[in-house]
């Protein structure tokens, strides 16, 4: 058992001081009588509109009480200084209520109010309520033209999760999925609630993931909407403030509880590449100039300093980047130049560095690294980093290589059956590092109109080894990107 505290305990103070205590003379003080709970405990998790909850504790001079159970939502904003409303979900000792309540995590208090004093103990507990969809496998994929989800949990699954809760899947083909969280309705909204944003090359959606309803669409999305619906990468900068959306060649930048807001003009003008990445800020390439241009998760990109005069004007297309944000605060980029031979970049990308700008993003910017145009990874069909070390693994038809950006060697690590064809791989990290507890590398393949999902063990020195603890998944359609979930929060994008 424990007591309710920080910022809930503040707020609830007043009310126990001016509703609790009726009588506070001594002769009133010397009637309390102690209380003493068992079989109470410190956490119970319940799915809603499916589970209910049963608690009956044992409590000394049951017959001198009366009871009250009560649920106050943790998902508010602190700052906006309001306490929740408590649902009420009983006023007997033992609770057997049918769960309805919205998912989200709450405190559960058992009220115990003494019937001569009215004076109330209060014995709180962690309540977390949850749906199938908080805890499991989410594959974007493409299925007859559009884009939906498959969502592999622990009891089952959900083909086409989008259709199942909003009717229709997205028009279009699936392009990425990103995990976002505290979303809310205006900026000064305490109703926050975690989303997944899904965009086809047609459109654009956030979904709710407790209901998995809508909640954003690119219509209302927009303070003024682009007149080209082109969709092309989204970003979650590691500022939970701001998510961003790149569509057609301009990033549109949303303050959560807002909407996105339109580029403003700049001199000179931007044609930001989808290929794009986030660490502490924001890494792009301007396809105008050639050149790495950052941002801070607004709307606005600025050309990288003069001290990284090496990733400007570079006479080069973008062809892959990667951003480790968190402790390792790096990334990884891949250039092709006009004869097919190209640099792989390692890339300083810690707060520090990218606002300053006081020395080279690029580690040795006057010896990049140089990839021949025969090299597999200039020819492949989906590439992939490795959020720990400076491994790249590629991938080509059904073959799996990894390299390194020391030596550049081409080390094949898997191959499937002659036929499939590798669409999606993604080192996939949860929680966020340092805190990870699942660390595993995933590969999406496609045969005809079908997936198959594989999972690999990932070694300190980047070798890839089937996994024996989680099994394959086949589905319909073609899978673009993979998110991991509990407890309605998402694995970020490596």
């Amino acid at each position: 058992m424990k007591k309710i505290n920080n910022i809930l305990i503040v707020c609830l103070l007043a009310f126990v001081a001016t509703s609790c205590f009726k009588d506070n003379s001594s002769e009133g003080l010397n009637r309390l009588v102690p209380v003493e709970v068992n079989g109470f405990g410190t956490k119970y998790d319940v799915y809603t509109h499916r589970d209910v909850l049963n608690i009956s504790p044992t409590v000394i001079n049951e017959s001198q009480f009366d009871f009250f159970w009560l649920a106050y939502n943790k998902n508010f904003n602190v700052n906006a200084g309001v306490v929740p409303k408590a649902d009420t979900l009983s006023k007997t000792k033992d609770l057997s209520y049918e769960v309805m309540l919205n998912p989200g995590q709450y405190i559960l208090v058992f009220n115990v109010q003494n019937k001569e004093t009215k004076v109330t103990t209060k014995i709180t507990s962690d309540l977390n309520v949850s749906t199938l969809n908080m805890k499991g496998w989410y594959f974007l994929k493409t299925e007859g033209g559009k884009t939906d989800f498959d969502f592999i949990h622990n009891e089952g699954r959900i083909d086409k999760w989008i259709e199942k809760y909003n009717g229709a899947s997205i028009e279009g083909n699936a392009v990425k999925a990103l995990y976002v969280s505290q979303m809310k309705p205006t900026p000064t909204s305490s109703d926050l609630y975690n989303t997944l944003f899904v965009i086809s090359d047609k459109d654009a959606r956030f979904y709710r993931i407790d209901n998995g309803k809508e909640a954003m669409n690119f219509e209302n999305m927009f303070f003024s909407a682009p007149a080209v619906r082109k969709p092309q990468n989204i970003i979650q900068p590691m500022s939970a403030q701001n998510v961003v959306l790149i569509n057609d060649g301009q990033m549109y930048g949303m303050v959560k509880g807002g909407r996105f807001s339109a580029p403003p003009v700049s001199v000179p003008a931007y044609k930001v590449s989808p290929v794009a990445c986030v660490a502490a800020l924001l890494l792009g390439f301007d396809e105008l100039t050639k050149s790495f241009i950052i941002s801070d998760g607004g709307n606005s990109w600025v050309s990288v300093p003069s001290t990284s005069s090496a990733m400007k004007n570079m006479n080069a297309d973008i062809v892959w980047m990667a951003g480790y944000a968190g402790s390792r605060s790096a990334g990884m980029a891949l250039i092709r130049k006009a004869d097919r031979s190209g640099n792989l970049l390692k890339l300083n990308m810690n707060y520090g560095q990218m606002s300053s700008g006081s020395s080279p993003y690029m580690y040795d910017p006057l010896n990049p690294h140089v990839v021949s145009a025969s090299h597999g990874l200039m020819s492949s069909d989906v590439i992939a980093g490795n959020y720990d070390n400076d491994y790249v693994y590629y991938a080509k038809g059904n073959n799996v290589y990894m390299t390194d950006i020391a030596t550049m060697p081409e080390k094949l690590q898997i191959t499937l059956p002659e036929g499939e064809a590798i669409t999606c791989m993604q080192h996939v990290k949860y929680p966020d590092p340092p805190n990870t507890t699942l660390n595993v590398f995933v590969v999406a393949s496609v045969t005809g109109d079908s997936y198959k999902v594989r999972y690999y063990n990932i070694s300190s020195t980047g070798v890839l080894t089937p996994s024996a603890t989680t099994k394959d998944v086949i589905g319909k359609g073609r899978i673009v990107s993979v998110i991991y979930m509990e407890q309605g929060i998402g694995s970020r994008i490596y």
